[in-house]
């Protein structure tokens, strides 16, 4: 009498990958104690796509939310019955979002302005359960979502808004803050003389700016009765 070992052909498993993963998982390695030398198969009603017959591996890149069900099949031998084993991989995909690409925004309150920038408003659709980075570390300060701006030079800053989404790859949106300088001209350090002489000749009024005054243009306020 020949009594042969019985046919093992692994323990079920179960997998849950990310449509942005590129991997190559390979089924063989996924099974427990399984025996050698069986074969892989698409299983009666799984979805498909991702499968590489060739190496009996599974790419989830691009593939649809969806189950995906494989049989692996060692053949009956030594009188004893073939038997299967699965492997199931469930896809999942990661939420996005639409983040705007870039903004303005002032680097003072002169004039009213508002130097402070609550960065969830730049997220128009998807998920706001991200992270912010000040990439460029601009000098804002705060807390995310609202940083202040007051004082940091103008210029353009980089920040990324990162999903982390397991088992997806981080989705990383980048934009562009561009700081403005929104303070009011000097406008306060005019030197004005004691008197000027009616029977001078014109005066040049440019004189009376000092260092750090901005650019600017003269207008006539008011005039003494009898002016020309």
């Amino acid at each position: 009498i020949l009594v042969g070992s019985p046919i093992f052909a692994g323990t079920n498993q179960q997998q849950l990958l990310c449509n942005n993963q590129d991997i190559n998982l390979v089924l063989d390695d996924i099974l427990d104690d399984e025996l050698p030398n069986g074969t892989w198969s698409v299983a009666a009603g799984s979805a498909t796509g991702g499968f590489d017959a060739a190496t009996n591996s599974f790419n989830p890149n691009n593939q649809a939310v969806d189950t995906y069900t494989y049989n692996y099949i060692v053949d009956a031998a030594n009188g004893c019955p073939t038997d299967t084993a699965q492997v199931i991989i469930q896809i999942t995909q990661p939420i996005g979002a639409t983040v705007a690409a870039n903004t303005t925004i002032c680097n003072s309150t002169d004039a009213g302005n508002n130097p402070i920038l609550n960065f969830n408003t730049l997220i128009t659709a998807g998920s706001v359960n991200g992270t912010w980075n000040d990439v460029d570390n601009s000098g804002s300060t705060g807390i995310f979502a609202n940083r202040d701006f007051t004082g940091v030079a103008p210029g353009s800053y980089t920040f990324t808004y990162t999903l982390d989404q397991i088992p997806c790859e981080p989705l990383v949106y980048s934009l562009e803050i561009v700081v403005q300088d929104c303070a009011c001209p000097n406008v306060s350090t005019i030197g004005l003389p004691v008197a000027l002489c009616n029977a001078s000749n014109s005066f040049n009024l440019n004189n009376l700016l000092t260092t750090g005054i901005e650019p600017g243009t003269w207008s006539i306020s008011s005039t003494p009765a009898g002016s020309t």
